[in-house]
């Protein structure tokens, strides 16, 4: 038994907008937390209603770089703030695990990219979906937290 449950489940498309990293795996730990403190000043200016959950998504490039983004829920008839960039997540199925804090979340994305998707039979990595994680309003890093993967039917 593993010690991550994963879920399928169908998500709704949303519309995000935020600040965007190039990073890798090695620097995530300091570019990711930077552009959240970023963020978090400039929230007022996505949405006046801040108390949305954030959402942190990520496209991976190759084996080690990826892009990350900061983000909350955004309405897209509104302009798009100055340096900041819109993204959507796609509706779809995804593979939906809980992290039980910020420091076991490198464990559950190694995890569900080796061994979960190694081991699937009935589902693929969909690669031009991002895959993200969701912070909900008033959360901690101390907090548990979801992670979700865009998937393919094989």
């Amino acid at each position: 038994m593993s010690k991550y449950d994963v879920n399928i489940v169908d998500y709704p498309d949303k519309s995000l907008a935020g600040i965007k990293i190039r990073t890798s795996k090695e620097k995530a730990g300091i570019d990711c937390p930077a552009i959240w403190q970023e963020l978090q000043a400039r929230l007022s200016e996505i949405s006046p209603d801040c108390g949305n959950d954030s959402y942190g998504l990520s496209v991976m490039l190759n084996d080690n770089e990826f892009d990350y983004w900061a983000t909350i829920e955004f309405d897209p008839a509104r302009p798009v703030p100055a340096g900041l960039e819109t993204i959507e997540i796609p509706a779809g199925s995804y593979a939906k695990i809980t992290a039980p804090n910020l420091d076991k979340l490198s464990e559950a994305y190694t995890f569900i990219y080796t061994d979960w998707f190694e081991n699937q039979t009935s589902y693929s990595y969909r690669a031009e979906a991002p895959c993200f994680e969701i912070y909900p309003s008033g959360w901690t890093v101390v907090a548990p937290l979801e992670i979700f993967m865009p998937l393919a039917k094989k």
